[in-house]
């Protein structure tokens, strides 16, 4: 399993750095983006189950639930830009 595991974190490894060379980001910003898209994902998926759910109960529930999310992130996740904690990351290491 030690083999296993070595093969798939090399191979990451060689991905990760192959994506710095030909792009110049950070990995860093990769894991930002790739956060990004799945929030964009989770709220595609639930406004398309809304939309096909005749509930008007459940509607209300998942529209302020996604609401309260979106509020979460805009006052935590989206408020700083991606340079600011790459900057803090990098001065503590």
């Amino acid at each position: 399993m030690i083999d296993v595991d070595s093969v798939i974190l090399n191979l990451i490894e060689r991905s990760c750095q192959a994506f710095q060379r030909l792009t110049g980001r950070t990995n860093v910003w990769l894991a930002f983006q790739l956060t990004n898209l799945s929030i964009i994902v989770y709220f595609a998926w639930a406004g398309v189950y809304v939309l096909q759910s005749g509930h008007v109960v459940l509607r209300i529930v998942v529209a302020v639930f996604c609401s309260g999310v979106l509020y979460a992130l805009t006052q935590t996740v989206f408020k700083d830009s991606i340079e600011i904690h790459e900057s803090h990351a990098y001065q503590r290491v």
